[in-house]
């Protein structure tokens, strides 16, 4: 994905939980170069979350069909989350709730 391709349009991130059967949720942002990676950002609820650099590759157009499911946007992301595990090293805080 070219990342030209995203500017000034809203991205949907859809987070999956993995500890949670049929659990996700969507935001819409945008994303914001930062250095080599990349940041989402969620003007609404007021946080962001790293984006690696390799994992844009994994950005899609969103399809007509799908538009209400994901809000609007133009482009989507995963993203799966799970339950922390103890004493795994350092965590990034994103403000997500």
């Amino acid at each position: 994905m070219d990342i030209n391709d995203l500017k000034d349009k809203q991205i949907a991130l859809v987070v999956w939980n993995l500890d949670k059967e049929e659990d996700a949720h969507v935001y819409v942002g945008s994303l914001i170069s930062h250095g080599t990676d990349y940041i989402f950002k969620n003007e609404k609820k007021g946080w962001t979350a790293p984006i690696q650099a390799d994992k844009v590759d994994n950005i899609k157009k969103v399809t007509e069909d799908l538009k209400p499911t994901l809000l609007n946007a133009d482009y989507f992301i995963n993203l799966t989350i799970g339950d922390l595990v103890d004493n795994q090293g350092e965590f990034i805080p994103t403000g997500m709730k």
